[in-house]
């Protein structure tokens, strides 16, 4: 698949792909709820439609790659997210703070 010349083309391809890819990822991520699920398709598309051509630009890819890096633009960015999220989630944030609060405030011996 070759990336259309215009400029609106171009990034139509790159958001279609970027979906797809988020799709892909939510294969691998099962804990999420479905906030979340169209929280990552929503922000793999966005992903992909403004960082795929930047990035081709800075790794000077051929044309015949550009569909590819848009879709894993939209995979790979996006699972990662969705690990940090589960991350964060098991995570006890409040004890956390608590120690942070302590060792910045409490009495020290």
């Amino acid at each position: 698949m070759q990336m259309p010349d215009e400029f609106w083309g171009a990034k139509a391809v790159s958001g279609l792909l970027g979906l797809l890819g988020a799709m892909v990822s939510l294969s691998i991520l099962h804990v999420l709820s479905w906030r979340e699920c169209i929280g990552i398709l929503f922000s793999g598309t966005i992903t992909a439609i403004l960082f795929s051509q930047p990035i081709i630009d800075i790794v000077r890819a051929p044309p015949p790659l550009a569909s590819g890096i848009s879709f894993l633009i939209g995979t790979f960015g996006w699972s990662v997210l969705g690990a940090a999220l589960n991350l964060i989630r098991k995570a006890d944030l409040w004890g956390l703070v608590r120690e942070i609060a302590r060792s910045r405030w409490g009495r020290r011996e």
